[in-house]
């Protein structure tokens, strides 16, 4: 018989280190080498057509009465796909590059008083060929709120 002259303790478990990408950003591994018919300079092209229009919305005074979720995940270790996103109580815009190395924009309005102001930009930019409308599978008001509370509070802009 064994005796313990102390209880055994658990091991104690590490809190959960944020997620670190090991796979690299998709649109980052377009080579012109790779990829024919300058696909990168493609790529290139509809993320400043993106950020055009966001920042077009992001100026109209509707946007700025009201908080909404910004982020820039270009450069950022945490999402392999994911570019871009803008999220707001009425219009969702998003920019990913998928596991084929396609540019997919999503987009979402919901009651927006400015859907034409918006769709006007989209159109501008050449972007309405390449935007797909994303049926949510909540509100994009409970979407929105669900994002301020669970996001960094530094992607919040507007109105607070």
């Amino acid at each position: 018989m064994i005796e313990y002259r102390e209880t055994p303790q658990k091991p104690e478990t590490p809190s959960n280190p944020p997620r670190k990408n090991t796979m690299g950003k998709r649109w980052k591994m377009v080579k012109d080498s790779t990829h024919a018919n300058n696909h990168k300079a493609f790529i290139m092209t509809k993320m400043i057509q993106y950020q055009r229009v966001l920042l077009e919305v992001m100026q109209l005074d509707y946007f700025k009465d009201q908080p909404y979720f910004n982020r820039d995940y270009k450069d950022d270790g945490s999402e392999p796909f994911l570019i871009h996103s803008f999220v707001s109580e009425t219009f969702y815009w998003r920019i990913e590059c998928n596991m084929v190395f396609e540019i997919v924009i999503e987009y979402c309005f919901e009651n927006c008083p400015v859907e034409g102001l918006v769709w006007a930009s989209i159109a501008w930019h050449r972007l309405h060929k390449y935007a797909i409308r994303k049926v949510l599978n909540k509100p994009l008001a409970e979407l929105h709120k669900g994002t301020l509370a669970f996001q960094d509070p530094k992607y919040i802009n507007g109105a607070k």
